[in-house]
């Protein structure tokens, strides 16, 4: 059963992830904490672990952007960390075939997810994960210039005028556990992670239609209250995943290491964006130091 995406547990929505609640220059948290200490019965697991590892490395971009990946997304078993670095840019380009307007994005996604097969008795049962989490990011867009209308269509009597522009950028790391059952597919979750997200972006829409002589409209903008941001993070977290269990059952716990970039300048006259992350070297990463289980 196909694992349900971080963006839907965040509830992002638009092009990249922009969406999740954030203010942007503050780094944000992702995460529920627990400050409780582990129970009478309870069973404690950490590196190195037991379990399989898969990696997965995505980077879609225009001639006009660059993206540098300076450390590869890697976890290790014997110690539990994960480490990732990279960057990338865009700037106001050339027009490309089937955007409107100039446009220059790079989408980096690239993580590691982590199995560890578990052995839970029939009931309910915790399982809390303590991560320790280090990383700096950073990211800034600029705009200016105008948003002009540049795609004209007919369909019939109508024809439409649309204009969209942006400058973007974004980035995240996470660590996203949830419970696989083997068994029967599903899946337990309560859709929280370690880590953080930020975000600034500068983008405008125009778009109106006609018919005849009668015309509709439509129009709307929005800015981030600052253009940049930069933050060093360092924090513990811990995120827990509460469930009902059959005992039957074959179970898998797994947690996705992610670590995303988008950065975009699309349709202004001038527009350039750039957004970077380093959880790689000097300390920096998400270390799982330990699966207590009650």
């Amino acid at each position: 059963m196909e694992k349900l995406p971080a963006s839907a547990a965040y509830g992002r929505s638009g092009r990249g992830r922009a969406g999740w609640m954030v203010t942007a220059g503050a780094a944000s948290a992702l995460v529920l904490v627990m400050a409780l200490a582990p129970l009478a019965g309870a069973t404690t697991q950490g590196p190195p672990y037991k379990g399989w590892t898969l990696k997965g490395s995505f980077v879609d971009k225009n001639d006009c952007a660059k993206s540098s990946i300076t450390t590869k997304p890697n976890f290790s078993i014997k110690t539990g960390k994960f480490v990732f670095a990279a960057t990338g840019t865009a700037a106001t380009c050339k027009v490309h075939s089937g955007y409107v307007g100039t446009q220059s994005f790079v989408e980096q996604d690239n993580s590691v997810w982590l199995g560890i097969p578990e052995k839970l008795s029939t009931g309910a049962h915790n399982l809390s994960l303590a991560f320790t989490v280090g990383y700096t990011d950073s990211g800034h867009q600029s705009a200016s210039g105008s948003c002009p209308i540049t795609q004209v269509f007919t369909s019939g009597s109508y024809t439409y005028h649309d204009g969209y522009c942006s400058a973007i950028s974004e980035v995240e790391i996470l660590a996203y556990p949830w419970v696989q059952d083997n068994t029967n597919g599903s899946q337990i979750t309560q859709y929280y992670a370690a880590g953080g997200y930020n975000y600034t972006q500068n983008y405008t829409d125009i778009y109106y239609y006609c018919s005849g002589s009668t015309c509709t409209s439509y129009n709307s903008s929005y800015a981030s209250p600052t253009t940049s941001f930069s933050n060093i993070v360092s924090m513990t977290q811990t995120v827990y995943i509460t469930g009902s269990f059959v005992g039957s059952h074959s179970y898998t716990l797994i947690v996705d290491f992610e670590a995303f970039i988008y950065v975009a300048a699309e349709g202004w006259t001038h527009a350039s964006a750039a957004g970077s992350i380093n959880a790689g070297g000097s300390g920096n990463g998400i270390t799982l130091n330990s699966i207590t289980i009650t």
